[in-house]
């Protein structure tokens, strides 16, 4: 319920009787009875608590109770309550973080920025609540670095700020820095012609004007943290980003007019990385979990096998099957200047020369540090500067040397077999919300289990593709056996 927008008094009086229901203990039973009559403080009151108590609670139970908290909490915020509404804000901030956000990152970003503008414009002053996503920040060793909010704010979708320079000298730093690009700073070219006219309609987001750029800087050691829980074998993919992010920070990037940085309207966007390992050493799956990470939405394009430039490039007017280069077509999907494209196998293209082009000559073009690339489709120069490129490659050698260049390379190590544990609850985590049910609602994973599948793990020379397929397998087993069971029960029963 938490991930819903502001709704009406009506529709929230119905939600937070619903929650009343909800057994948890006699104080918080107390508490929601209260709150389900009450106003905002009460409401606040309960979410705290539930909020709270989730951090000694057992994962099954602590997850439950963080829901139903943060759940609490938009009843607040619904009502008016600034604290909850900034709290609202930062919880949703940080599940643009997940690797498997439970709503597109788009919608996320639009919906956090809502909470944290509307505490902002009622005078949120309440501390925030410890633990959880609004936990005190952690330096690269471990180190507690203060319990006060990050410098570093949630996505921010927003357009370009423009304010006079005497103006500015008054008037007090904007909660809310608008920031846009202008994609196309030359409009479509030829565009009173039939096909220009139909292009405007097609791509009209990324023609009227600054496109919203999208995206969060994660706060000081949070990505170290997600990476020694979700890729303990990739650390050094962690202190590379770690890198980058320190230098947007500093920049004042994604930050909303912070007393010592200032703010700074350029996007979130990484430079160019090749993820270079072994098949099934998850170098896709990790270029997904990057983008996901900082916040910005992302387009998968397949270069293995294509023997000319694919999806990538556009196709030129003239055509039934006209349309515009990969990055354009994820601007406008996305309606954001900053997505990020992910070329998988890029090794296995084509070399720049071919007779009907290729993939690498085409990322060639769109990686020059100028950033205009001229699509024929369009008939005008694009500007691809907010565009975030990652490539996967089993071998770098065979990528053309101009383009190879143009990445910084990092080599993923393959997984141990400590890192079993890890990998497991990463795929179960996956599954389950791929399936949108309750964790207690699904098998767990024994000892016995994960003895099993260490062994596979050595015997498949360290493939994270041949421990996916055989622990989703597993749980199709395991559910199987579940369902029988409580059929047999029922039968029992009646």
């Amino acid at each position: 319920m938490w991930l819903e927008p502001q709704a009406s008094a009506q529709k929230v009086r119905e939600v937070a009787a619903n929650l009343a229901a909800v057994t948890v203990d006699p104080l918080c039973d107390r508490m929601a009875a209260a709150a389900a009559a009450g106003g905002p403080d009460a409401a606040h009151a309960v979410g705290t608590a539930l909020v709270l108590s989730a951090l000694d609670a057992s994962a099954l139970d602590g997850d439950m109770r963080r829901t139903l908290g943060l759940s609490w909490l938009w009843v607040a915020a619904c009502r008016g309550h600034a604290g909850s509404r900034m709290e609202l804000g930062r919880a949703i901030s940080a599940e643009t973080a997940s690797e498997e956000p439970r709503r597109p990152q788009a919608e996320l970003s639009v919906l956090a920025q809502h909470w944290f503008g509307a505490g902002t414009s009622s005078g949120a002053t309440e501390p925030r609540i410890p633990g959880d996503a609004t936990r005190a920040s952690r330096g690269s060793g471990g180190r507690v670095v203060g319990d006060r909010p990050p410098r570093v704010t949630p996505p921010q979708p927003l357009t370009e700020f423009t304010r006079d320079p005497v103006e500015a000298e008054r008037a007090p730093v904007p909660s809310s820095p608008r920031r846009g690009r202008l994609v196309l700073p030359h409009g479509i070219g030829d565009a009173k012609s039939a096909e220009g006219v139909a292009l405007a309609k097609r791509y009209g987001v990324l023609v009227d004007g600054p496109v919203p750029c999208v995206g969060r800087v994660p706060a000081p050691g949070e990505i170290l943290e997600f990476f020694d829980r979700k890729w303990p074998w990739a650390m050094n993919v962690a202190r590379h980003l770690q890198n980058q992010a320190d230098q947007m920070t500093l920049a004042g990037i994604g930050q909303q007019g912070d007393p010592v940085y200032g703010f700074n309207t350029g996007s979130v966007t990484l430079d160019p990385i090749l993820f270079v390992g072994d098949p099934g050493s998850g170098k896709t799956r990790l270029a997904k979990a990057v983008a996901d990470l900082f916040g910005v939405p992302r387009l998968l394009v397949p270069c293995g096998g294509s023997a000319d430039h694919g999806g990538l490039s556009a196709f030129s007017r003239g055509w039934s099957t006209a349309r515009a280069c990969a990055p354009v077509q994820a601007m406008a999907e996305h309606r954001c200047a900053n997505p990020a494209m992910i070329l998988d196998e890029i090794d296995k293209a084509s070399r720049p020369g071919g007779q009907n082009g290729s993939i690498m000559a085409t990322a060639l073009s769109m990686l020059e540090e100028a950033q205009e690339y001229y699509d024929s489709c369009l008939m005008a120069p694009v500007d691809l500067s907010g565009i975030s490129y990652f490539g996967t490659a089993n071998d770098d050698k065979l990528l053309d040397a101009a383009l190879l260049d143009r990445f910084d390379v990092i080599r993923i190590p393959r997984p141990e077999t400590k890192h079993v544990p890890a990998i497991l609850e990463t795929i179960r985590e996956d599954v389950i919300e791929r399936l949108g049910i309750h964790p207690s609602a699904f098998p767990e994973t024994t000892k016995e289990d994960i003895r099993r599948f260490r062994e596979l793990f050595e015997r498949s020379s360290g493939s994270l593709r041949v421990l996916r397929k055989a622990f989703r397998s597993m749980l199709g087993v395991k559910a199987g056996l579940q369902v029988r069971a409580d059929m047999d029960q029922d039968r029992v029963l009646n």
